[in-house]
This record gives structure tokens, C-alpha cells and sequence, in this order.
């Protein structure tokens, strides 16, 4: 790790088929002793402590920050090539490293879940996937977050999303916690019905502010429950 960073901290690193200093194989070696370790720990976090360390002996031609993120690109596209080249589909892959890519001894085993979900689920995925991208397409121009103000609720239809996302909160961010993805997967389907009833009912984008950032905050909520199993728009549904 050191000497990827140090490279990449000078402005070295693989271009094409060209990586003289092997760069690409000590990535791959780094992911395959965590992962054969099953070592809990977080690649941001030893970045940071390796590039902590180098900075005091080479003169980087990068910031810290655009070195730290970087690498960790670098590892995410080593990561995608190695779940690819093992026969996983690229998009269930891209769906869960784009969601998050950090803790890498766990990615492979979320992965396989997902995956089998998606065989044995048949449809039931599919509509899982529309209702995530409704939810998100809708955020898309969105960068401020809102909270939500029960009180603001004009509409049957808020009040049901709003009940369905309390009731299953606790259940997916647990199963997550657990590892036992596909026990999440099934808790998100409960929303299918109370997003799509929103949108199909209620205007979100309402020309009055505070009814519209309440609205936007509720959906904000929801997303956010998705991402934390995958980022289902890379789902070609």
C-alpha cells in the first residue's frame, strides 16, 4: 500500500496495458489477503494512514484528499475487475460498490446475496428496482437535505410512505448490520406500494416551499434506506 500511494502520489500510475511497477497486482494482493483474513477494516481508513505516513518522505503533486480518493478508485476498479473476471454480473456488482466500497472483507459475500435474490426472486426485484429509481430520479437535482415535519403532512398518501419507512428503518438497517442482505431486500419490498401511491397522488415538487421540502425530505429518507443495501440504478430495468 505504501508504494501504491507513493506512486500515485508523484503522478505514477498504470495507463492502459502500461504498469511497469505492477501497481494493478499489488492492489489485487491487498484485496485478496483482507478478504482471506476476513479482516474488518476500513480501506479509507488505511489509506489515509498510509498516505499520512509517506507525506513526511516524498513530495506529493496531489493533495492529500485527491490522493486518498485516488486510490481508493484505483482499488474499486481492481475490485469490479477481479468480481467480473469471477463470472459475477457487472451490474450487480456496480450496484454494490457504487453504493459503498470500503469495508472490503464483506463486498463479496453481499454481492453473492444479491445476486441469489435476484434468481429467486424473479419480478418482485425488477419492481424493487423501478420503485428505487423513482425515488431517485426525482432527487437527482436535489443537494440540499430536508427533514421531515410530520405536521406538514397534507396527504393520506405522505402519512402511509412515512409509516412504512418507520416500520421497516430498523428492520433493514439491522439486517445490514447482520449481513443477511436478502432479509433487507425483503423488508424494502414493503415500499413499493406507499412510494408508488405518492407519486401517483401527490405533487412533490408543490410550489410551496415548505410542503415541497418536506415532500423532497421524505423521499430523501427513502433513498437513503435503499442505498444502503445497493445503488439499484445501476440496474437496467
Amino acid at each position: 500500500l505504501d508504494t501504491i500511494c507513493a506512486y500515485f502520489g508523484i503522478g505514477i500510475r498504470p495507463t492502459g496495458s502500461a504498469d511497469p511497477f505492477g501497481l494493478r497486482r499489488h492492489a489485487i494482493a491487498i484485496i485478496r489477503i483482507i478478504e482471506d483474513k476476513g479482516w474488518d477494516i476500513s480501506l479509507r481508513d488505511i489509506v489515509e494512514r498510509t498516505i499520512h505516513i509517506i507525506k513526511e518522505k516524498i513530495r506529493l503533486k496531489v493533495s492529500e484528499d485527491q490522493l486518498r480518493e485516488d486510490v481508493i478508485s484505483f482499488f474499486k476498479d481492481r475490485y469490479r475487475f477481479m468480481m467480473l473476471s469471477e463470472g459475477f454480473p457487472p451490474e450487480t456488482v456496480d450496484a454494490v460498490i457504487s453504493a459503498s466500497f470500503d469495508k472490503i472483507s464483506e463486498i463479496r459475500d453481499k454481492i453473492r446475496q444479491i445476486q441469489e435474490f435476484i434468481t429467486d426472486s424473479g419480478d418482485r426485484f425488477k419492481e424493487l428496482v423501478i420503485t428505487a429509481k423513482r425515488v431517485s430520479n426525482i432527487l437527482k437535482k436535489e443537494k440540499e437535505r430536508y427533514d421531515v415535519d410530520e405536521a406538514l403532512f397534507k396527504e393520506i398518501w405522505e402519512r402511509n410512505l412515512w409509516k412504512s419507512y418507520q416500520d421497516i428503518k430498523e428492520k433493514v438497517e439491522e439486517s445490514a448490520g447482520k449481513k443477511l442482505y436478502k432479509d433487507a431486500l425483503n423488508s424494502l419490498l414493503f415500499l413499493k406500494k406507499p412510494v408508488d401511491d405518492l407519486f401517483d397522488n401527490v405533487e412533490i415538487m408543490t410550489k410551496d416551499e415548505r410542503l415541497r421540502r418536506n415532500r423532497v425530505g421524505l423521499v430523501q429518507k427513502v433513498e437513503s434506506l435503499f442505498k444502503k443495501i445497493a445503488d439499484f440504478s445501476k440496474f437496467p430495468y
